[in-house]
């Protein structure tokens, strides 16, 4: 491991877990920053959570298993703070911010597949990637991202099936919940591990208040070792 603690900012450049509802707190300061630099590997896991005032995730890998992840959410919190998200995002947990949540990364809900709850803005940057799993139909087979603030869209939106599960024609994934403003929109939308001519629509559903994926056709999967 390799980490450095400063005055006003925490550097992880290792491996860091946070375990067995242990509770990781940075000192009382709105300027403090926790960063999770290249290779840096930092693990929530159930239970557990980090408090940081300002939370930037670099270029390594947070990935959070039924954790929590706290930013700027002390009283007299200053509310310009962000939580910056640069590297790659995995988790089943919640994320809550006093601020806006910037991501300039990757993003993937669950835990193949889950759901993943950020209570805060979100602003999905120009180079980020939107990574959502589909193994079926049924509640926690497919991964859905809540936002409970605004969400602003953008970047690269990629849905990838598991299992060799394909979607069928009227077949419906409800993958965004957002209580707040949906703007923006997303720069590029794909499909992963299905054969090519599947049709496909990204809609928002104003009767379930829903951000959804909808097969306009039958699917069909490609074999595992074709998708990785």
């Amino acid at each position: 491991v390799s980490n450095s603690n400063l005055l006003d900012q925490f550097i992880n450049r290792g491996r860091l877990s946070v375990l067995d509802g242990a509770v990781w707190s940075n000192p009382v300061d709105p300027n403090f920053t926790f960063h999770n630099n290249m290779g840096g590997e930092l693990l929530i896991g159930a239970g557990s959570r980090i408090v940081a005032s300002n939370f930037n995730a670099g270029a390594g890998s947070t990935t959070i298993i039924n954790g929590e992840l706290f930013v700027n959410t002390a009283p007299g919190a200053n509310e310009a703070a962000k939580v910056t998200l640069s590297g790659a995002v995995l988790g089943s947990g919640v994320i809550v911010c006093n601020g806006v949540i910037i991501v300039y990364g990757r993003v993937g809900p669950g835990q193949s597949p889950g759901r993943l709850t950020v209570d805060g803005d979100v602003e999905l940057g120009a180079d980020s990637v939107l990574f959502m799993e589909i193994a079926g139909m049924g509640a926690g087979e497919f991964d859905v991202l809540k936002v409970t603030g605004d969400l602003t869209l953008d970047g690269t939106l990629e849905f990838a099936v598991l299992d060799l599960f394909a979607p069928q024609a009227g077949d419906v994934f409800g993958f965004l919940d957002v209580d707040g403003e949906i703007s923006g929109s997303f720069q590029t939308i794909r499909t992963r591990g299905l054969e090519s001519g599947f049709e496909f629509e990204t809609r928002f559903n104003s009767d379930t208040g829903l951000y959804e994926f909808v097969a306009l056709n039958d699917g069909q999967a490609l074999p595992a070792s074709i998708t990785g």
